[in-house]
């Protein structure tokens, strides 16, 4: 991200934007195509064994799941409303797409100082967001995309 920073915008956002699509929206569809048709199989063939665990049905809107924003409801309704257990790794995938859609912005509009200065704020700071009884907290340390991102980079 930083070697293209001296790019133009358009250019800079395009480029990068474009690769984690190519690389992300194919491996989703065929995870979501995959859940729509087993589900379909399941109530076809009478399979409710499986509804209970790996294609209930799910507790939050499927279009949150193709818009990468599942983990938001995911994050309020906990652990327990996570839907069902073949949508589970989504929730990553989220938080991954989430951090790529704005970080950049990020880069692009400060210097290296300042992203290097908010890196380590977030990084120190993100613990305590599980610490606190809020609810409030509890959504913004599930739903945080900088600090697990920071880390990676």
């Amino acid at each position: 991200m930083l070697d293209g920073k001296d790019s133009p915008a358009k250019s800079y956002f395009t480029q990068f934007w474009i690769r984690r699509v190519a690389r992300i929206f194919p491996v989703l569809w065929v995870l979501l195509i995959s859940y729509c048709i087993a589900r379909f199989v399941g109530k076809t063939l009478d399979l409710r064994v499986m509804d209970l665990w790996l294609l209930m049905s799910p507790q939050h809107p499927i279009w949150t799941y193709a818009t990468f924003t599942q983990s938001i409801p995911m994050a309020i309704a906990g652990y327990e409303g996570g839907g069902p257990q073949w949508l589970r790794p989504t929730w990553s995938v989220a938080i991954e797409e989430q951090f790529y859609l704005l970080f950049p912005i990020i880069v692009y509009f400060n210097s290296l100082r300042t992203v290097t200065i908010f890196a380590i704020i977030t990084i120190l700071a993100a613990p305590f967001f599980g610490f606190s009884p809020s609810n409030i907290l509890t959504i913004m340390r599930r739903t945080c995309f900088f600090p697990a991102g920071l880390t990676v980079y």
